[in-house]
């Protein structure tokens, strides 16, 4: 298990032009997870997100100077989720942000958070789009408190069932001393989703 931390203007992480990922964004879905452990922004912080700076057009989590998070969904006009609770605070949370077109969604440690609708269009980020983790390209504000585990970005949107049982599955992952390994007689991969 990995956290990345110590992003700044120039420490980050960047996705170059992919097809699949920006036909993802693209999609009337898309869900981004993470785990994230912030000790409390002393300023606004890019943590995860897409975006496309000639047309204007960005999909990111940012977290804020009161300890809040949000889920920021723009095709032109910007709609910006909140969380209802702090949750940079100190300590391992997990963070899954959904849109599909209308909704939108920001679960924490499993259960939903904050939600709204939008009246946004579909995404339509070309090829110079960009994808980053730990700030964003065109304005900077790098996530200098935060530390980021397991990031994933998808096309599809778990169920709230789902989502509680991702947390629950791997919330044991982020405790002290945890052990995660690969168990049973053998190690050989035989089933593979995708």
């Amino acid at each position: 298990l990995v956290a990345y931390s110590g992003f700044s203007a120039s420490n980050y992480l960047e996705q170059p032009y992919n097809q699949n990922l920006l036909d993802a964004i693209n999609a009337d879905n898309i869900t981004y997870m993470m785990w994230l452990n912030s000790s409390g922004p002393s300023a606004t912080e890019i943590l995860m997100g897409a975006e496309d700076s000639i047309i204007g057009e960005y999909l990111q989590i940012t977290a804020h100077t009161d300890d809040t998070i949000s889920w920021y969904v723009d095709t032109n006009t910007g709609t910006q989720l909140f969380s209802s609770t702090s949750i940079c605070n100190g300590g391992w949370r997990f963070v899954v942000a959904t849109y599909d077109g209308t909704n939108v969604k920001l679960y924490v440690d499993g259960s939903l958070n904050a939600s709204t609708t939008t009246t946004q269009n579909s995404f339509n980020m070309g090829s110079p789009y960009t994808f980053t983790v730990g700030r964003r390209l065109s304005d900077n504000y790098p996530a200098t408190s935060t530390k980021l585990s397991l990031l994933r970005v998808s096309s599809t949107i778990p169920s709230a069932a789902q989502i509680a049982k991702i947390y629950n599955d791997e919330k044991h992952l982020f405790q002290d001393g945890a052990q995660a390994t690969l168990y049973g007689a053998s190690d050989a991969v035989t089933a593979l989703a995708y």
